[in-house]
């Protein structure tokens, strides 16, 4: 009896770490792609299925304006020219943003006025402070997953991201002389 007990336990051993060595092995099959970086940031984004997750890690902000209200916040707008022709086209183009209840879309009007906040259920995003992959230090970090389909009809997406740090203010990334004038490409 103790054998049997001994070789079911064996068997049960040997599945784990053939699913652990599976799930490893798909997780490795679409890595993370970084899009920027510098000393203060690094962005990353990933394929995960049907969806795109963004992760925007603030290496620079140590502080803590997660539950705060503006000024004393930290938030990001990531804007996405959804057509990728270079210009912001009304109901178009779209910005995410976390909200009161959760990740916030809009349209964009123009370069400077949007639509009202909705909540798509398919579109979900964090805010955290602490370590993560990108340094052993506490920072501010977001994450947001996005529908591919509402990024881009084409197998590229061209995006903006705009980070506002409550002890520094706003930080645009990359620096054009209107929004969509520079971009992140990003293959899909």
């Amino acid at each position: 009896m103790k054998t049997r007990i001994a070789h079911f336990n064996l068997l049960l051993l040997g599945l784990l770490a053939l699913t652990l060595n599976f799930s490893c092995k798909k997780d490795d099959a679409n890595p993370a792609k970084e899009f920027f970086s510098d000393n203060g940031h690094v962005f990353t984004y990933k394929l995960d299925g049907d969806d795109i997750v963004f992760n925007l890690d603030v290496l620079s902000d140590r502080t803590l304006g997660l539950l705060g209200t503006y000024p004393d916040i930290d938030i990001y707008r990531l804007y996405v020219d959804v057509d990728n022709n270079g210009v912001v086209d009304k109901d178009i183009d779209l910005m995410f943003s976390l909200g009161e209840s959760g990740t916030c879309m809009v349209t964009l009007v123009d370069e400077f006025s949007t639509s009202a906040c909705s909540y798509p259920e398919t579109v979900n995003g964090t805010r955290s402070f602490g370590k993560t992959g990108n340094s052993s230090t506490p920072h501010t970090s977001f994450k947001v997953s996005i529908p591919k389909t509402m990024l881009s009809k084409s197998t590229k997406a061209n995006v903006v991201v705009h980070l506002f740090d409550s002890a520094t203010s706003w930080s645009y990334f990359p620096s054009g002389e209107s929004l969509f004038d520079k971009t992140f490409e990003l293959s899909l």
